[in-house]
Parts: structure tokens; sequence; C-alpha cells
């Protein structure tokens, strides 16, 4: 089963198998993420899940697109999402399925660990393209350890601080004792390109 498959089995089996919508850390997450976000602008958000970070990027953005390699997961967000018409869902693999850009905020999310250092490399290179003169790049991992990821959360930021070109802004490292925190990094390109 590749990994894909195993996002889509979680999926069919459960609502919202990472409890995204409830779970305190994952609100905690959000918040910081949403600090990052300036008003108005694009925001693309790969890895949407559920659509529950694609939701408050729906009220903060004036356009939000977002995918997700789970069809049963875009579906969730779909329906997460209905009361807005700025966000436009689809079902993409990455690193290959993305949007044309530029948008004004990429969100790289809870997503990183789950590729291979050459995969993460060339996702980190195509969505650094993505990032529109003035835009910035927000990433955040989980910095706990989990079977099913290929790298730790310090180690995709690694990867990003080696790739990424833009200005490094901002570092954040949060302690949750409910769930080891998560590191989270932004990066700008300057108004010029």
């Amino acid at each position: 089963m590749t990994v894909d498959e195993s996002f889509e089995a979680a999926y069919r089996r459960d609502a919202d198998p990472w409890d995204f919508a409830t779970d305190p850390y994952e609100l905690l997450r959000y918040s910081h993420v949403m600090q990052h976000v300036p008003v108005g602008g694009t925001a693309f958000e790969p890895g949407c899940s559920v659509g529950v970070l694609t939701r408050q990027l729906a009220d903060r953005c004036a356009h939000v697109t977002a995918c997700d390699a789970s069809p049963t997961a875009i579906e969730r967000a779909r329906e997460r999402c209905a009361d807005v018409s700025n966000v436009d869902l689809f079902t993409g693999v990455l690193p290959d399925d993305l949007p044309d850009g530029p948008f004004d905020t990429v969100v790289f999310s809870e997503l990183g660990y789950y590729f291979h250092v050459s995969s993460l490399m060339l996702l980190c290179e195509r969505l650094e393209s993505l990032v529109a003169p003035g835009g910035r790049l927000v990433a955040v991992h989980w910095i706990g350890t989990s079977p099913d990821h290929v790298l730790h959360g310090d180690h995709v930021h690694r990867v990003l601080q080696c790739v990424v070109g833009l200005r490094h802004v901002t570092h954040e490292r949060v302690e949750d004792p409910r769930r080891d925190g998560f590191v989270l990094d932004v990066w700008e390109r300057d108004d010029a390109g």
C-alpha cells in the first residue's frame, strides 16, 4: 500500500483521523500558522486533509487553493468550506500535481516528513517557485516521532533551510507536552522577486 493509498484508507475509516478539528495541539498549531498569514492575497495549502486550516485561511485570504492526495479528504474539505466561495480544492499527488502560481502565501504544514529527502528537496523547490514577489512560505511540522514518518520534523526543516533560497524571517520551536510540539519557519521573497 502506498502512502497515498494509506491516507485514503484512513479517511474512509474516520471522518477526521488525526482530529484536526478538535485536538488542542492542532488548534495551537493553526493559531501559530495564522499569525504569519497576511490578510488578503492568495494562499496555497498542499496536503490540506479535511480542510480545517483551509477554512481558516479562507477567512483571512482573498482566495485559497488547496489539494490533497485523498479524494475522500477533499470531499470532506469541500463540505467544510461549502459556506465560502473563495476556496478551490483539487485532488493531487505531490510533488507533481501543483497549481499554477504565484501565491502570496504557501502553507507547508505537517506534510514534509512523508517524503524521502530527494523528493522533499524537489517539492521544496517547487513550492518556493510558487511564492509571489513579497510573498511568503510558511512551514510547520510536528517534532514527535511516528512509525509512518520517513523523516523527523526537524530534519524536514533542515532540508528546507538548505533548499529554500528566500529570505528566512522567522523560526519558532513551540513545545507542547501533549504532543511534543512543532517547529515553524517562515521565508519571504523580496518584492522585486
